[in-house]
């Protein structure tokens, strides 16, 4: 008997030390409960619960009543109503068993360091000097303005041609360069990576196709011409990368998995003309 008066008194404890917290339509919530249905449910409705709490129980009672309404009418089961809940279930579904693949990947750290080992040139970041050449095509006639396309292309030429024959490449920064922000740093501009989305691809792609001491060839852009050197490739610890390494071996799992799948799907247009309709609104 003793026994089951401890776990009557247990039981008491804790319902005292979690009391209910709301009451929605009859179903009693605690705090906890409640705050973790919110993270459950997840996008930016903790953030609605929490910026006016009041506010998001009533319309939450409310909708839950209005659900209550449609299935005791059995809207579940009528057109356009089923179709709609059906392929929203559809998306929702797909969306989720992403997640929940996603977290399956069993990433270990002596796989992140393998990795990182095997991509050496993945997790570096190339430390160069720029020397920029401005260019505008739209001065109006006979006004003074900067140089042309044409005009910019030909220097770039020169002064690469200048550098292989081995001129001071800071020299002529300070001389050409209408970059204010390198030029006054003897032409030096921040390390880049290969994943480096800030850049354009073909200058990121000229610069890692350097060698140390290597000055690139003019790439032209919108608005100029650039001359880079590449001072030094450096290699990022692999502390400092690791959680970028776990991220792409996550999402190469992942894509694996999608790409099993993909080959499981089937699609047969018997009639061609039915890819040229257009579906009725």
């Amino acid at each position: 008997m003793k026994p089951l008066i401890l776990l009557t008194l247990a039981a008491i404890g804790a319902a005292a030390a979690d009391p209910v917290a709301v009451t929605i339509n009859g179903r009693d919530y605690t705090r906890a409960e409640f705050e973790q249905l919110m993270r459950n449910i997840g996008g930016n409705i903790p953030a609605q619960f929490n910026s006016n709490r009041q506010g998001f129980l009533d319309m939450f009672a409310l909708t839950q009543r209005f659900a209550e309404e449609a299935r005791k009418l059995k809207v579940h089961e009528l057109e356009p109503y089923k179709s709609r809940i059906a392929y929203n279930e559809m998306m929702q579904l797909a969306q989720y068993v992403l997640d929940v693949k996603n977290r399956e990947a069993k990433i270990l750290p002596e796989h992140q360091r393998a990795y990182y080992d095997k991509n050496p040139n993945k997790y570096s970041a190339a430390r160069i000097k720029v020397l920029y050449l401005a260019f505008t095509n739209t001065a109006l006639p006979g006004a003074a303005g900067g140089r042309t396309e044409a005009d910019a292309q030909a220097l770039a030429a020169r002064l690469k041609a200048q550098l292989s024959k081995g001129a001071d490449f800071v020299k002529l920064v300070r001389e050409y360069s209408d970059d204010p922000d390198s030029k006054s740093k003897d032409g030096d501009f921040p390390d880049i990576k290969p994943s480096d989305s800030s850049l354009p691809t073909n200058i990121t792609q000229a610069v890692f196709a350097l060698k140390p001491g290597e000055i690139s060839e003019p790439i032209r852009q919108p608005n100029g011409y650039y001359l880079f050197r590449l001072e030094q490739m450096i290699q990022q610890p692999f502390e400092q990368v690791r959680d970028d390494i776990y991220i792409e071996l996550q999402k190469e799992f992942l894509d694996q998995w999608v790409e099993g799948v993909r080959k499981s799907v089937q699609v047969e247009v018997k009639d061609e003309s039915f890819l040229q309709g257009q579906a009725r609104p």
